[in-house]
């Protein structure tokens, strides 16, 4: 996702980086220590006023695995989705030959991160009844599937997921993970319009738990990693803007630049769900072959 201003605008300023995208910001935030507790919204959350069976308020299990039910991501999935996740980096995760290049020049805990989400892929590719197969990096870091699959991949700190589906099932599919945490100062104001902050402002005087500014950090996130690669275009920050549900745990993206043409129709709004679970923010879309984007 393209950073509007550029990581030199950021605070503190990052010109040393290139074009600022959601990495450069994810970058940014890391360097700042993200302040906060970190505890789930959902530990406290007005149960008057959110329905029980709103996503983002269920009790989640702790079970890992590919069944519904036991993922904290399966469940704002559509059911054709095969999810693993996991809270702990796995030392010795294989690696496939075509992998090997985009790991020669990781860190240690890049590396981790790029096998275990890498083992998690090919996981629910059994569960899907496919053959395990290398997932190498395009030239933008960008997963490239084995044919016949679409999917997505997630890490942040504490936790590593990955979903995948048949591409008969989905057009496309995007997931994404942060900590339940502030925002820096300055970031909010960099990745959104005025609208999308006085809606903002607007859900945290109802739900002041929540820390809004991540969510939407978050679900930009994953409408970029479905508009990419339906159109191969970059989506600035503010090309998309957002409005949530908290009572349906779902959030829809005006596309304002040209969007996707999926089964004959431009799309001009993407619609995702979203969920508050054991202090992280996690964030799903899936383009649906002839249904409308959930």
């Amino acid at each position: 996702m393209v950073y509007p201003a550029g990581p030199a605008d950021l605070p503190g300023g990052r010109g040393g980086h290139r074009s600022g995208t959601m990495r450069d910001v994810k970058l940014y935030c890391r360097d700042l220590s993200w302040d906060g507790s970190g505890r789930p919204a959902c530990a406290g959350a007005p149960r008057r006023v959110l329905s029980d069976a709103a996503p983002c308020f269920r009790d989640a299990p702790s079970a890992r695995g590919t069944i519904p039910g036991e993922v904290m991501m399966q469940q704002i999935l559509p059911s054709a989705v095969a999810c693993v996740d996991t809270t702990a980096d796995i030392p010795d995760a294989p690696t496939a030959p075509e992998e090997a290049a985009a790991l020669e020049a990781c860190t240690e805990p890049r590396r981790r991160e790029f096998t275990t989400t890498r083992h998690c892929a090919r996981t629910a590719m059994a569960a899907l009844g496919v053959p395990p197969a290398g997932i190498p990096s395009g030239p933008k870091g960008e997963p490239r599937w084995p044919a016949g699959l679409i999917g997505s991949m997630t890490h942040c700190d504490g936790y590593r997921a990955a979903a995948l589906s048949r591409a008969s099932d989905l057009h496309a599919m995007g997931i994404d993970a942060e900590p339940h945490r502030p925002l820096p100062p300055g970031v909010l104001d960099s990745i959104s319009v005025p609208a999308e902050r006085e809606h903002l402002r607007s859900l945290e005087r109802e739900f002041p738990e929540v820390h809004w500014g991540t969510v939407m950090f978050s679900a930009k996130e994953t409408v970029y990693k479905v508009f990419n690669p339906l159109t191969g275009r970059w989506l600035g920050f503010r090309d998309a803007r957002m409005t949530f549900d908290p009572g349906a745990g779902t959030f829809r993206a005006r596309l304002l630049v040209p969007g996707p043409v999926v089964d004959g129709k431009r799309l001009t709004w993407l619609t995702g769900h979203w969920s508050l679970r054991e202090g992280l923010v996690l964030t799903a879309l899936a383009v649906r072959r002839g249904r409308a984007a959930r």
